[in-house]
């Protein structure tokens, strides 16, 4: 349900009615404002663990001093398109004048300034930061620097971040898929215009993702290499090895220790009772028994069979 609170008056004691309101159900902030007279609307929309608004109004000023975040909890994002009138900010890295289109992204532990110097229309996202940094590997670059411009992935996020705030009655569940689908576009859309070492770290994140998630997919086959997982990913077999050098392994020790992995699970695991340790084993990925059992024993310290036994007393 949209809730709105209007201040048509003109006059500061409105904005400083307005700006509790926009403290206890979005940020709390300290106001103020050059000019005695102020108007402004806000719209707001609490679906679970998020919040969509839309604000407008005349030019004032908002600072989140240190002595605002020791007055809540401070474990979120507060994700801001600046729909119409640029503003100038203050946070973490950012330190300057952001145009009008442009989202920026506050992180609450962190102090912060944004000064409206023009009549504004912003959009607003309030999410959890564990769950906004989740969504996608580079939105996390958006709290040191804001996306400008004219990219497609901008337009759309701003269009659904819209129509989120104007939805009213829609459930929950479909605001949540809404605002992920917001942060998702942005991250697409750092990776598409990064430059330079960030734009790079953000590229090569994705894609270790991805080769890690294609390993896990067919690790299984015995006769998967690096090489077929090059040619999946079109990139060169070196360029794999530089990946999980990356990550301070080798292809064929993460190859490994996902079949060791597997194996273990199923020999403790009391559906595969019946399931000999042989079948197990080249069901994982092996094809030499005596080599697994060697494997087996380096990693866990046992035997195959005698970490099946060990499952035995919680099975009784």
């Amino acid at each position: 349900m949209i809730r709105n609170i209007e201040s048509g008056s003109q006059s500061y004691e409105e904005l400083r009615a307005w700006g509790d309101c926009v403290s206890r159900t979005l940020i709390n902030l300290d106001f103020s404002a050059a000019s005695s007279r102020f108007s402004g609307s806000y719209h707001y929309m609490i679906a679970k663990d998020c919040v969509a608004s839309r604000l407008f109004g005349t030019a004032h000023r908002t600072s989140r001093p240190q002595r605002k975040l020791r007055e809540v909890e401070n474990d979120f994002v507060l994700l801001i398109y600046l729909k119409t009138g640029k503003a100038t900010v203050s946070h973490r890295r950012q330190a300057g004048l952001v145009p009008e289109g442009s989202f920026i992204a506050f992180d609450s532990s962190k102090p912060h300034e944004l000064a409206m110097n023009e009549p504004f229309d912003h959009l607003v996202l309030r999410m959890p930061r564990a769950r906004f940094i989740s969504l996608h590997p580079a939105v996390s670059s958006m709290l040191d620097r804001p996306v400008e411009g004219r990219a497609t992935e901008i337009q759309a996020a701003a269009g659904i971040l819209d129509m989120i705030v104007s939805l009213g009655g829609a459930m929950p569940s479909t605001v949540s898929v809404m605002a992920e689908t917001v942060v998702k576009l942005l991250g697409d859309c750092v990776v598409k215009e990064g430059e330079g070492e960030v734009g790079r770290a953000v590229r090569h994140d994705l894609l270790a993702g991805r080769i890690v998630k294609c390993l896990e997919d067919n690790f299984t086959d015995p006769d998967y290499s690096s090489t077929d997982l090059a040619e999946a990913m079109g990139i060169s077999r070196r360029y794999v090895d530089s990946i999980f050098a990356g990550m301070n392994s080798t292809f064929g020790k993460t190859l490994l220790e996902k079949r060791l992995e597997r194996c273990d699970l199923l020999l403790r695991d009391p559906q595969f009772r019946g399931r000999s340790v042989t079948d197990i084993a080249f069901e994982s990925g092996f094809n030499d028994l005596s080599h697994f059992s060697k494997r087996f024993r380096e990693r866990f310290g046992i035997a195959p069979r005698q970490a099946r036994k060990s499952a035995q007393p919680a099975l009784n």
